[in-house]
C-alpha cells in the first residue's frame, strides 16, 4: 500500500492540470453558436504592429 499516496498525488495533479483546459472546452461548446457568429463578422485582427485581414467564408 505504499503506492497509494503516490497514485492519489498523481491523480490530484492530473485533475488540477486538466481543470482550466476542460473549463475552456466546455465554455466553448456551450457558446459555440455565439462564437461562430462573432467570428463570422471579423474582417481583420490587429495586435500591436501586426495585422491580419480575413476573407469571408461562403456557407
Amino acid at each position: 500500500m505504499d503506492w497509494l499516496p503516490t497514485m492519489l498525488d498523481f491523480l490530484a495533479r492530473l485533475i488540477e492540470a486538466a481543470a482550466w483546459p476542460g473549463a475552456l472546452v466546455i465554455t466553448a461548446l456551450i457558446f459555440r453558436k455565439e462564437i461562430r457568429d462573432i467570428a463570422g463578422n471579423l474582417r481583420s485582427l490587429k495586435w500591436g504592429d501586426k495585422e491580419a485581414i480575413l476573407k469571408a467564408w461562403k456557407r
